[in-house]
């Protein structure tokens, strides 16, 4: 995964809801999902617990015996909750599991509670920090290399003056969420490879700037081709508008010259190996 200045390539929105211990991340992101919800989005939430022995799983039980024998489980209990465990998982590969788990779920945005060292870098994630007192906004932001969207807020008081305080000024939140889910609407419908030809370093700068109303979604040389994916090996190749749509009619001729094909199309996979 790439946490440099150039970011990663997300498909659904995620906003992580950073600070110390008993700081309110937990009332935050309750506050958010609440207004998420209400909006009609369905909503992922995802937390690190700094418990280096910490597990869900209980010694003894199968469960347990089998990822000790197997590395991974896979469980499904009568009382409809599914779970999956895995072992050894580097925390830097965490966002591209909750890309996965957010695509297979289909949820429309992602609430991560902590995980700072590992998003603070990443400028397509939006941060909330929460602040206890002013000392926190020094050593949360101004000590990091913070990057994206940011707001701070508090749930013991005013402790700032650039500090929102919930749940007095909660409007404040929800208008920083929903601005940043604007933006993002716009950024999944450019290329989303951050390649630089817009003259913008990153596709979420292109996105924001457009959202102000000062560039427009043509800048892009991929926009509206993202249902074109053309992959060698596990590298994407970027496809401008004529190629993707030179491509995309090639396939569907092809396809819709075949026989017992949908008369509906929706999606269209080929893979082919050059190798065995």
């Amino acid at each position: 995964m790439r946490t440099t200045s150039r970011g990663v390539r997300l498909s659904v929105p995620i906003i992580a809801v950073l600070g110390h211990k008993n700081s309110g991340k937990t009332t935050v992101i309750r506050v958010l999902c609440s207004h998420l919800r209400s909006k009609g989005l369905k909503v992922l939430a995802a937390k690190h617990i700094a418990h280096k022995e910490f597990t869900i799983d209980t010694p003894g039980k199968d469960t347990y015996v089998l990822r000790g024998c197997c590395g991974s489980v896979l469980y499904y209990a009568d009382s409809k909750e599914l779970g999956i465990v895995l072992n050894n998982v580097d925390r830097n590969s965490v966002i591209d599991i909750i890309k996965v788990a957010a695509r297979l779920l289909d949820v429309d945005i992602v609430l991560i509670e902590g995980f700072s060292k590992t998003v603070i870098g990443i400028p397509e994630i939006a941060k909330v920090i929460c602040i206890k007192d002013p000392n926190d906004i020094k050593q949360l932001l101004s000590e990091q290399d913070v990057k994206g969207p940011v707001l701070a807020c508090s749930i013991s008081g005013k402790v700032a003056e650039n500090v929102v305080s919930i749940p007095e000024d909660v409007d404040l939140l929800f208008r920083y969420v929903d601005g940043y889910l604007r933006i993002f609407n716009i950024y999944k419908k450019l290329g989303g490879l951050n390649c630089g030809k817009c003259g913008y370093r990153r596709c979420v700068d292109l996105a924001h700037s457009i959202n102000l109303g000062k560039d427009s979604p043509t800048r892009c040389v991929f926009y509206n081709t993202r249902g074109i994916k053309l992959t060698v090996g596990s590298v994407e190749i970027p496809l401008n508008r004529f190629v993707a749509n030179l491509l995309r009619n090639l396939v569907v001729a092809f396809v819709r010259s075949l026989k017992d094909v949908p008369e509906q199309l929706d999606n269209i996979t080929i893979e082919v190996r050059l190798r065995e």
